[in-house]
């Protein structure tokens, strides 16, 4: 039980700290922002953020 409450404070804080960053950017610079902070929440070598 104490793993998953750990789990879920990992991602309540990162959740805090992308929605920090990214609420001073717009446009370009927000999604930039954004993709940075998803692929390091998710230990992820790079991001890929497609638009239709």
């Amino acid at each position: 039980m104490q793993e998953d409450v750990t789990e879920r404070k990992r991602v309540d804080d990162a959740i805090r700290l992308i929605a920090a960053g990214v609420s001073a950017t717009t446009g370009k610079d927000f999604f930039q922002h954004l993709a940075r902070s998803l692929a390091g929440l998710f230990g992820a070598d790079f991001f890929h953020w497609a638009d239709r």
